[in-house]
């Protein structure tokens, strides 16, 4: 290509030595040639580090106390040389050509973002899953005329922000944006970074293969941790909307009502997975900020999001002593349990 611009692939580290091989060896069969390869070893205890200096001698390799993969993320943009930065997860790879179509892209529509499709992968051989642009596929947005809706979207999850899925240009990220350890991290980078861009292009063709890992992160901790930490993102998200967004009312409003929807959601399954007792007991712990939120929260928000359907048609039905229509809803998620007995009991005893 000409004029090839400086790519910087940043990987992250962390015992990964089960995947590393397959992970590096994508980005080296990359067919854009003008990379630079680093490796962010996050404290890492196993072979990680030593399997990748047997494959190859053109990684950079850092190597920092462990903090985790936002940590990790954020020395890649201090170490990165190039012009744009993907950041790759260990347990993930790149299509050949993913490199080379993101820089198409980029050059094309001068994107400060090109947010590329992804499979999500239960094995290498198998696409279990492709992901869904929506009604952003393959179009350039315009940021500036395009803020709050932008903004709103990431929100409510109509846009994803799943860091490994961005082509990001590396000036325009401040460090006031740098990831936190807190849950939903990308997403709250993401709404920091947004403030800054002028374009992003969205990018319908799935170069990356995000490998859906059972014993990874976003399976370790219980609906009781969950449920607290989506109370610590309402209260992170309100500042970004105060500081980034003028205080505004429809994003204040979105932010709670999914805020109060996961609150909900992780009611549900701690009643599901242990006994009333608990439930009412993790409720106490947050009735008084949930009270907070619910004052802001309005379900229309979610019509035309992927909760609509589970939150406002079950809650609505709910409401109306509709039991059995509820139970049809949730019975189509193919979720083995008796929402309806649920229903009756949880509404009983959450007030």
């Amino acid at each position: 290509m000409e004029n090839d611009y400086l790519v910087t692939v940043a990987i992250a580290l962390y015992n990964g030595e089960k995947y590393i091989e397959r992970c590096i060896n994508s980005v080296l069969r990359q067919t854009y040639k003008n990379i630079e390869i680093i490796v962010i070893d996050d404290g890492s205890t196993d072979n990680g580090v030593k399997i990748i200096k047997e494959i190859t001698d053109k990684v950079r390799i850092y190597h920092k106390e462990n903090g985790g993969l936002g940590s990790a993320r954020n020395y890649s943009f201090e170490k990165a040389r190039g012009e744009f930065v993907l950041c790759i997860d260990v347990d993930d790879w790149l299509e050949e050509n993913a490199v080379e179509e993101l820089v198409k892209a980029q050059k094309k529509y001068n994107s400060d973002i090109v947010k590329m499709n992804y499979y999500i992968n239960k094995t290498i051989n198998k696409n279990y899953y492709k992901g869904n642009l929506g009604k952003y596929a393959n179009k350039l947005i315009e940021v500036e005329k395009n803020r709050e809706n932008i903004v709103y979207d990431i929100i409510l999850g109509n846009i994803t922000s799943y860091t490994w899925s961005m082509f990001i240009r590396k000036s325009k990220v401040k460090e006031e944006y740098y990831f936190e350890k807190i849950h939903l991290e990308d997403k709250i980078f993401l709404l920091r970074f947004i403030s800054n861009i002028d374009k992003i292009y969205f990018l319908d063709e799935c170069l990356y293969h995000y490998f859906f890992n059972e014993n990874g992160l976003m399976h370790k901790y219980s609906y009781e941790h969950y449920m607290m930490q989506n109370i610590e993102v309402n209260k992170k998200i309100r500042e970004i909307i105060e500081k980034y967004y003028d205080k505004n009312k429809k994003l204040l409003g979105a932010n709670d009502t999914l805020t109060s929807y996961g609150t909900e959601r992780n009611l549900f399954n701690i009643y599901r997975t242990t006994n009333k007792e608990n439930t009412i007991k993790q409720y106490e712990n947050i009735k008084e900020q949930w009270k907070e939120i619910q004052k802001n929260s309005n379900y229309e928000y979610l019509k035309g999001t992927v909760f609509e359907d589970r939150n406002i048609k079950a809650i609505n039905l709910w409401n109306l002593g509709e039991y059995e229509k509820v139970f049809k809803i949730y019975d189509k998620e193919k979720i083995k349990y008796n929402i309806k007995n649920y229903l009756r009991k949880i509404k009983s005893f959450i007030k």
